[in-house]
This record gives C-alpha cells, structure tokens and sequence, in this order.
C-alpha cells in the first residue's frame, strides 16, 4: 500500500520537479566550505549596493517559494536562451537554497549585535530621562543663586538650551561642574540637592557609555553590509528565475509563481509592524545589482 503511494506522489510531479526539496521540516545547515563561497561571492557584489528594503522575513519567505518553482520548472529555465549572459544551470537553481540560508544566517548575526544597541537605547532613555528631571531641579536653584550674575545667569542659559541626547550628556557634566563650584551652596539647601547632585554624579558616566553604545558600532556596520549583500546575492539569482519564467510562461496562471515580493501599502491592514529587520526604507520594488554573465551557483 504504501508502495502505491509513492508511486501516484512521483507521477504526479513534473520532470523539472525530481530538484524539489521535501516538504517536511528538516534541519538545513550550510557546511563552512559553503559559507566560505558564497561569502566571495557576496564581497563580489561590491560595496556600493542597492538600499536594504526591509521587511526581510517577509520576503525570504517569498524568495523560498519562488526557489521551490524554479526547481519544479528547472526543466524548462535551464532552456531559456539567455543572449549575452551564461544560461541558468541546475547547479545555480539549487544552490538558491544556500544562498537564501546565507542570507538567514548573516540577518540572525546583525540582529544579534544590534540587540545590544536595542538595550543600549531603552536603558538611555530611563536613566536619561531620570538625569533631565535633575538637571532641572538644579538649574532652578542656580537661578536663584545667580540672580544678580548675569554672567551666571548666561551659563545657566547656554546648558538650558541643548537638545538631544549628546546635549544632555554634555549639559549633565556642566551641570556637574557647576555643582562642584558651588558645593557649600547646595549642601545647605532644603530641597535634596545635595542628594540630586550625587545622583547625578553617579547617572554621568553611565550616560556617557549608553550614549556611545546607542550608536552602531563598526562591527554591527560591517555586519550589516554583509547582511545586504548577502540579501542581494538572492535578488541577482531570484532575478534571472523570473526572467526565464516570464520566457516561458508569460500570459499564464504560472508566472504568478514567480511574482516579486510587493511590500503592502502604507495604512493598509496588511502593514502590520514586521518582526524583522527594519532599519532601511521600504521601496514598492527595488532593482538588484547587474546579473553578472556567470550564472554558476
């Protein structure tokens, strides 16, 4: 009986469709030879690349159901007659497979050190908040100590004035400075003051190393390069995909199959907040770097 099944399941499948990969949930993992190649040919791309779209879970998922028609149709695309580039192989329809787990792989690692920039920003945003609360508090009692100084009067306007947060980390050592000149003052006030500036002594530093940590570092930079090109080392295959379908199947039901991802209209129910990576512009379409005349994989 179940020998039957299998039998009707291959019968029922098209030649081109003897690539397709099992549906059935497996652990696929590229081995470090692999990796070392499609990092080359990444790098190969160039620097200057194409703005990252965004929405990259959405579109992998669609980049795996377009890979899962070329194979299904491998038959077919790897006799499309490219002019003045190499043709489509089968060795370049299954390796989009690989370079899409690439792509995975090197989102999961920016994302990883973006995480830490992620802490970095909420963390800011608490003690930072904390910090401006005293500032204010210490710069009111400085208006009344320097009442009759206009040239106190002047230094308590130029902290009051920045905006931002590097002004507020500056404006937080000012702030300080002036505590230390004026210490008797404020120990002698009723308010908690004295309390306020140890506080703050204390939120300084911290405000320092969160503001320089809330900044991409050069690593994260790096990382995310190769997340983009990696991104579009998908594009550049995906492209010649929908090429070859549009030779053979323009006019059908079929080259649906090979439609690009469309991100949803702004204020629309489908654009929902996505879950991954966000951090370039959303274009309705966006063109991939020039398919290069090797269409090895």
């Amino acid at each position: 009986m179940a020998g039957k099944s299998k039998e009707k399941a291959q019968a029922a499948v098209s030649p081109g469709s003897q690539v397709i990969a099992s549906s059935a949930p497996v652990t696929y993992s590229l081995t470090p030879e692999r990796i070392a190649v499609l990092t080359a040919e990444a790098a190969a791309l160039g620097a200057t690349l194409p703005a990252f779209p965004g929405r990259l879970a959405q579109r992998v998922r669609r980049s795996g159901e377009i890979r899962i028609a070329a194979e299904r149709d491998a038959a077919d695309l790897i006799r499309t007659p490219f002019h003045n580039a190499s043709p489509l192989t089968l060795a370049e329809i299954q390796g989009q497979r690989d370079r899409i787990e690439f792509l995975r792989d090197r989102e999961s690692r920016f994302q990883a050190l973006r995480s830490s920039q992620k802490e970095a920003f909420v963390e800011f945003e608490k003690l930072g908040g904390e910090a401006a609360v005293i500032k204010v508090k210490l710069l009111r009692t400085f208006d009344l100590f320097f009442v009759n100084d206009p040239e106190g009067r002047k230094r308590i306007s130029d902290i009051r004035d920045g905006e931002g947060d590097p002004d507020l980390v500056q404006d937080v050592s000012d702030v300080l400075l002036l505590c230390d000149e004026q210490k008797k003052y404020l120990d002698g006030c009723p308010r908690g003051e004295a309390a306020d500036v140890a506080r703050l002594r204390e939120l300084s530093p911290l405000l320092s190393h969160l503001l320089a940590a809330k900044g991409m570092s050069e690593e994260a930079m790096k990382s995310r390069q190769r997340r983009d090109a990696s991104y579009w080392l998908v594009m550049q295959t995906e492209t010649r995909f929908r090429l070859a379908a549009a030779y053979w199947y323009e006019g059908t039901e079929k080259v649906k199959d090979y439609a690009a991802f469309v991100a949803p209209a702004k204020g629309s129910a489908a654009d929902v907040a996505p879950t991954d990576s966000t951090d370039g512009p959303e274009p309705v379409a966006a063109t991939p770097p020039t398919t290069p005349k090797s269409g090895e994989g």
